[in-house]
């Protein structure tokens, strides 16, 4: 069994999320971390932030003499806009910040098998760098330890003096930042930038200080030397030692809530000096901490000190400092002998909670809820002891991790919701004299107190100064963008949609959709994904192929005599003609009278100077319409062949490779020749006009090298100690200088307008127009290079950052070139390029100024955006290729004879007879909210462009879509007109309730509840799905008998947190409108366990079986109640639709609900009959009339979880004992296993795997690992047929939670018909992947692909991707040796975007063709697209 695993959709939980400079100097930035992708976000402001900074400073040094609210009015747009995503090949674990004056943030990364990297991010690149790597797996390190049960943790001191990892749990390493003899000095000046350097790491002993089992580390400010706070649970009475060959390990014996009796406060905080490798020195230490310590928290300048998060309380600690504390609940006073002081405006706990100081006061608490906490830490007067004042603000998403941005921004990063970026606004009120205060009543404080608590989303903080004077500062929050998450996925199916245009459906292709259930709690939603474009089709027409209306080009133009924003003509372009549509109206008709050029064939057709002129080009010549007069040119040395244009520019390129270029006259209207001799050799094949803003010729991180160390300075010393102490002597620059040029104030930049010119060597040139000044050079572009280089680059440069390759005689050919830019690329442009072959390059600019002066070319270099996408025919890679290498050398050589075409050599077309010229590539902006490029072709591809990145989504018609052109009109706004290949024109739309901007087109569906099941009913084509609601349980069981209940009501003060239990309900939702249309509420404490749509034996219908939702449930009410089950089966009615509801034409009907002897934990079905997993047992049933007939049953393990059925073959897995093949014999009714396996500790999923006639065992684990298994009894390995034997295994990353099974894409030209299906997969960090079962020839070729790869290609952070898809099995499972037979999809398919060049030595390297290599990646693709 050989396959292919790919990951659909990567993972989109953020698990960690840090701010800094990482990519650039122009604005804050955040790092994120989604499993194993790295991800860095750009914060997009439009207010100055010098006056953030100084609003800023007034509030924390209370410098307010006002008697009014003063409201500090922040941007109000705010947005992040992804600057760089990496996917790495580890799962990152812990993240860190090195911060260094001068240079870039460097990032710590530390992986789930205690590697750790530093990488730092390289301008001339645009990629990271991986600067050190160290590993901590040794055995001495490990210690005995055989299992990975603990995360690495690291953290890096406030001045970056040094990093402190945290490994096993004990082990404690510190990578030093700068030199050992420098980390004792202050933070250096910033006219001494230093560069930055990381040095050997060493390890800190932890039997130095008897500290064993660490719960999390620190790094402390306002210390001389880093000061590292340790948290860790002390040694108990109960040691003892297990005793191996060469030493014995100490193992301390942890408390939790049912041994507090008998130990209690077991956690200890001890703060480090770390002065050198060999010099360490005690702090401070405190003891006696409550048992549920969760971690610490720093306390910034000058504050300083420790605060330690309990699941109930709130500690803070620092030297010479009385230890203070208080309870958020009651439940905090009762485990715990530390003195805590109440707090009764806030009762809450802060298990999973996420903080962030604001300032060194004011800090806010995100808990798992979603509440957020404002708390101030208050001083009395005289006493240093803080105090802590509280309250709730809003409620936003269920966090993991939260960051500052900026000066007024918070980041709140969520797994089960999408992560929020939020932005708030302090409100300062009058100040108020204590004696005035005393003098109030208390009727009018408690009138005041019910004012300023009724106004939501704010809160009141009460301090006092040393003058008796207190302040009223409350915040406002507002939520500025999001970044979207379908995780976890814990439930898979695919429907079909309710509207669907009917030129997309295909009788013999089901039209699917993929829905999961995603989320958790309020967040919780259906996620309902499509992989391609389904517009909504207004209009649609067919043609015959006698029939002349076709069109192979088409615009839409403004009439010059209207001002109103929609188009009135349509350009139809035929091979002899041109077609002129009024589309004015609602109805489309050909024009009768018109002054353009209909006789011949339309190049191209545009509006110039806003509007105000159109100009046709044609075959011989162009015209220009200014609404009142029209002027007709001829274009005279051959053909045009191609044209493209700018509001005041035209450029035609002719079929003698002549280039002409026109720049037209705003009083005149007419278009005047620029001298263009120069630029026709050597030929040109592709051309493009792009008006620059100002954007090509900006220098922004060049200029700001120096300025940003000091602003970090600046940052770094914005503290209270400047306030008190003043500033330092050293001037630092103003802020303004660090906002960059071209800002709101300064003078306009003028207008610019370039000439992108690509030539038969496969050269790309920049020439300012209307000089044709060279301006930028770039060799070689044709071959997509990573990095476009500028001519000012020197040869050293290129050897080291680029593989140089050798002169190619046969260079691609640029047939087509595009450069766009929008809104949302902030000021970036995006250069596409289309090969003749079908390769489709996609450059995105950067700014990068060290070479732009000195060699006088613009400052920027052209980063390539990786994609999977190729334009490439699946038929004819190698004639198309065999016949451009015959006539290439000879019309080059013909082209570029004396550096210009002859009279005689006229008709030698611009490119050779083998690549034909189309304009495939068409810019729509504003359709809608969406802007980008379209690509025509057999498959056309939407790119979508926006702040998260550039996302391809394809869009399949019959034969592929020949030309399209966009729209508007009073019937159709965001329209667009399209030509399918098989002459069929369509007016459309996009689907307003679709999002786009995403990897994959998505809609949410928001349910505010938990969803756990997902089920598809076809008859009725209607989604089930279990959700639960959390909600508080204030029952207790107890022991049961004869006269008393099983529960009773529990009796607890109101400070008490109450136990949260899970309601379930069943929900039938309509995808018309997914809106809920009925529900079924279940009882308390019932529990749904599995939830699938079973075909039953039923006398009803006339084909014997009826399709029915089952239902599994578990009734748990404690340790001291019995545990039972119930089985209920609902059949999907309709009924009379509810008024004003036409959707509610169905309803649930309860057919069949009984107890069962046991919990009932799976569900499924094999030949017509229902089997459940009761307890320890699988029972068959049968379903006759209304009740439940036991037909067979057999013996199972401890707990069976999942049951999956094909045919007659029913597959268990046990949560701790693998999985089961059974067999069903209807006709003998009995139930017999067949095989099974002895090795997998736990199966969290299992599926069937089916190819053609072989028939696989998929099984997932909770360590991220999917084994394929196989029943061979022919295998001398499996024991006879009793044992299942492994065939391949792959490593996912992440926990698999469901599995689903979708039959494969038949591919053309196959021969015969092959039955495949693909397994689909959800994970709980919301990646969604298949496993494609593969035959041996095509695995070959590709898994040698795979091994070049890994050794020849650089990867990010020293990371091997061999070493990350091995298997690691979790210590319980008996897996030993790893099969590897399945194929890494996320690294095969870099293929696509490497180098064309580099394409060619690998492929060479195997043994293989480029074109075969690429075809297999491609039938890979098509094979899986059915959605």
């Amino acid at each position: 069994m050989f396959g292919v695993c790919h990951q659909y959709l990567s993972s989109s939980v953020i698990e960690i999320a840090l701010e800094g400079y990482f990519c650039s100097y122009e604005s804050k930035e955040i790092c994120v971390a989604r499993n194993d992708v790295l991800e860095i976000y750009r914060l997009i402001t439009s207010t100055n932030s010098s006056k953030r900074e100084s609003s800023k400073s007034k509030l924390r040094h209370h410098n307010v003499t006002t008697h009014n609210k003063v409201r500090v009015n922040h941007n109000e747009a705010a947005r992040l806009e992804l600057v760089y995503s990496q996917r790495l090949h580890g799962n990152i674990e812990s993240l860190a910040k090195a911060s260094n004056p001068g240079n870039l943030d460097s990032i710590i990364l530390a992986f789930g098998d205690y590697k750790v990297s530093v990488i730092h991010f390289e301008m001339s690149t645009y990629s990271f760098g991986t600067k050190s790597m160290h590993w901590f797996e040794d055995d001495e390190i490990k210690d005995g330890l055989v299992s990975r049960h603990s995360r690495p943790i690291v953290k890096v001191d406030s001045l970056s003096r040094c990093a402190a990892v945290l490994c096993y749990n004990r082990c404690l390493a510190i990578l030093p930042l700068t030199r050992l003899d420098e980390m004792n000095n202050s933070s250096p000046t910033i006219s001494n930038l230093r560069s930055f350097i990381v040095y050997p790491s060493y390890e800190v002993n932890g039997a130095l200080h008897k500290i064993n089992n660490i719960r999390d580390i620190e790094f402390l400010e306002a210390y001389f030397h880093p000061t590292l706070a340790i948290l860790y649970e002390e040694e108990g009475n109960f040691n003892y030692s297990i005793n191996f060959f060469w030493k014995s390990m100490i193992i301390t014996i942890e408390t939790w809530a049912g041994r507090l009796a008998v130990k209690e406060d077991t956690y200890s905080v001890i703060a480090i000096a770390v002065q050198s490798e060999d010099a360490k020195s005690l702090a401070f230490r405190v003891n006696n901490l409550p048992f549920d310590c969760l971690r610490l928290q720093a306390v910034p300048q000058p504050r300083g000190g420790v605060l330690v998060y309990t699941a109930n309380a709130l500690l803070y600690l620092n030297q010479n400092i009385t230890p203070y504390g208080i309870s958020l609940n009651s439940l905090a006073e009762r485990s715990t002998r530390f003195p805590l002081e109440p707090l009764p405006s806030v009762v809450a706990t802060l298990e999973e909670s996420v903080s962030l100081f604001l300032n060194a006061d004011v800090f806010l608490i995100s808990l798992k809820s979603g509440d957020i906490l404002l708390a101030v830490m208050t001083s009395d007067s005289g006493k240093s002891v803080p105090r802590f004042e509280m309250r709730r603000t809003i409620s936003s998403v269920i966090p993991s991790c939260i960051c500052s941005v900026g000066h007024n921004h918070i980041f709140l990063g969520s797994r089960v919701g999408d992560s929020l970026l939020i932005s708030y606004e302090s409100v300062v009120h009058e100040l108020v004299a204590l004696g005035a205060q005393n003098n109030k009543t208390d009727s009018e404080e408690k009138g005041q107190f019910c004012e300023a608590e009724e106004q939501e989303d704010e809160l009141l903080v009460f301090e006092t100064d040393d003058q008796d004077l207190f302040h009223r500062i409350s915040y406002n929050f507002k939520v500025c963008d999001s970044i979207i998450n379908i995780g976890p996925v814990v439930g898979l199916d695919v429907g079909e949609p309710e509207f669907l245009s009917e030129e997309f459906a295909d009788p013999e292709k089901l039209a699917l959709e993929l829905v999961t259930c995603s989320g958790y709690g309020k967040n919780g939603c259906l996620c309902v994904l499509q992989e391609g474009v389904r517009p909504i089709v207004l209009m649609s027409h067919n043609y015959s192929a006698g029939t002349s209306l076709w069109a192979e080009r088409l615009w839409a133009i403004y009439d010059p005599q209207k001002s109103s924003a929609q188009h009135d003509f349509l350009f139809l372009s035929k091979p002899d003609s041109t077609m002129l549509i009024s589309t004015a109206e609602s109805d489309f008709s050909e024009a009768e009278k018109t002054f353009f050029v209909t006789q011949e064939s339309t190049i191209h057709v545009c509006n110039m100077l806003n509007g105000a002129v159109v100009v046709q080009v044609f075959k011989t010549g162009l015209l220009i319409y200014d609404g009142e007069t029209c002027n007709t040119v001829r274009v005279g040395g051959g053909g045009i062949a191609r044209s493209c244009n700018s509001e005041t520019f035209l450029a035609l390129a002719l079929d003698n490779a002549h280039l002409l270029l026109f720049e037209i006259n705003e009083n005149t209207k007419m278009l005047n020749p620029l001298p263009s001799e120069e630029h026709s050799s050597p030929a040109v094949t592709s051309m493009a006009l792009f008006t620059d803003n100002g954007n090509l010729g900006r220098a922004k991180d060049g200029e700001l090298g120096v300025k940003r160390a000091c602003f970090h300075q600046k940052e770094e010393n914005d503290s209270d100690d400047e306030f008190l102490y003043g500033t330092a002597d050293e001037e630092l620059p103003d802020s303004k200088e660090f906002e960059g040029k071209n800002q709101q104030g300064d003078e306009p930049t003028p207008v610019k307008t370039y000439l992108f010119l690509v030539r038969l060597n496969g050269d790309l040139e920049i020439r300012l127009l209307p000089e044709g000044s060279l301006c930028f050079l770039v060799r070689g572009m044709a071959h997509g290079p990573r990095v476009l280089v500028g001519t000012g680059a020197s040869d050293h440069e290129e050897a080291s950052c680029f593989r140089r390759w050798k002169i190619d005689p046969n260079p691609p050919v640029i047939t087509e070139l595009l450069v766009v830019s929008f809104e949302c690329l902030h000021g970036d442009i995006v250069l596409l390029a289309i090969t003749h072959s079908g390769d489709l390059f996609v450059y995105r600019s950067y700014s990068f100024t060290e070479t732009a002066t000195e060699f006088d070319c613009l400052p920027l270099r052209f980063r390539r955006i990786e994609h999977e996408v190729t334009l490439r025919k699946m038929d004819n890679y190698e004639d198309e290729f065999a016949s451009l290498k015959r006539h290439k050398e000879k019309e080059y050589a013909i082209c570029e004879l004396n550096g210009k075409p002859s009279a005689a050599e006229s008709t030698v077309p611009i490119a050779t007879a083998a690549v034909k010229l189309e304009n495939t590539m068409t810019v729509f902006n504003n359709l809608g909210p969406y802007s980008g490029v379209v690509v025509t072709g057999p498959v056309s591809y939407w790119i979508m462009f926006s702040s998260s990145g550039l996302h391809f989504h394809p869009l399949y018609v019959e034969k592929g879509m020949k030309c399209i052109t966009f729209f508007r009109n009073a019937g159709c706004p965001n329209g667009f007109i399209y030509f399918t290949g098989e002459n069929a024109m369509r007016l459309a739309q996009l689907p307003s309730n679709v999002q786009f901007n995403a990897r994959w087109p998505l809609r949410k569906v928001i349910l505010r509840t938990t969803p756990h099941f997902l089920a598809y009913h076809p008859p009725s084509k209607t989604f089930v799905v279990a959700v639960s609601s959390e909600q508080p349980n204030k029952y207790k069981a107890r022991a049961v008998n004869d006269t008393t209940e099983p529960l009773e009501l529990a009796q607890e003060d109101a400070r008490f947190v109450y136990p949260l239990e899970h309601r379930f309900e069943v929900l039938l939702l309509t995808p018309a409108t997914w809106e809920i249309i009925d529900r079924f509420a279940l009882e308390e404490f019932e529990h749904i366990s599995a939830l699938k749509v079973v075909s039953l034996n039923s006398e009803e219908v006339i084909e014997g079986k009826k399709s029915f939702i089952a239902v599994s449930t578990i009734v748990s009410q404690g340790e001291d109640v019995t545990c039972k089950g119930k089985v209920h089966l609902f059949d999907i009615v309709e009924v009379v639709p509810e008024p004003g509801r036409p959707h509610t034409t169905r309803k649930l009907k309860l057919v069949y609900s009984k107890e069962q002897r046991g919990p009932v934990t799976s569900l499924s079905a094999v030949s017509g009959h229902l089997l459940s997993a009761i307890g320890q047992k699988i029972f068959a049933w049968a379903f006759v009339n209304g009740e439940l007939i036991g037909k067979a049953f057999i013996d199972s393990d401890i707990y069976i979880h999942r049951l999956e059925s094909v045919k007659e073959f029913v597959l268990s897995a046990d949560i701790r004992s693998g999985i089961s093949l059974l067999r069903y014999q209807e006709s003998q009714k009995t139930m017999s296993l067949v095989s099974r396996d002895y090795d997998l500790a736990d199966a969290c999923a299992v599926s069937f795997v089916v190819d053609d006639f072989t028939l696989a065992f998929m099984v997932a684990d909770l360590d991220g690992n999917i084994y394929v298994l196989c029943f061979a009894p022919e295998d001398l390995a499996s024991l006879g047929g009793t044992r299942l034997t492994k065939r391949a295994d792959f490593r996912i990353g992440s926990c698999v939670n469901t599995f689903l099974r979708v039959a494969s894409q038949s591919l053309p030209g196959e021969t015969f018909s092959r039955v495949r299906h693909f397994n689909i997969f959800g994970t709980s960090s919301g990646e969604i992947g298949f496993f494609l079962p593969l035959d041996e020839k095509q695995f070959r070729r590709l898994a040698m692909l795979q091994s070049k790869m890994t050794t020849q290609l650089q990867h990010v952070a020293g990371l091997n991707p061999r070493a990350y898809r091995m298997v690691q099995p979790n210590f319980g499972s008996r897996v030993t040796q790893p099969s590897k037979n399945i194929l890494d999809a996320g690294l095969l398919y870099r293929f696509i975007s490497l180098p064309i060049t580099e394409r060619r030595v690998l492929a060479a390297q195997i043994g293989s063709t480029e074109a075969s290599i690429l075809q297999d990646l491609q039938e890979i693709k098509r094979s899986v697209a059915v959605f």
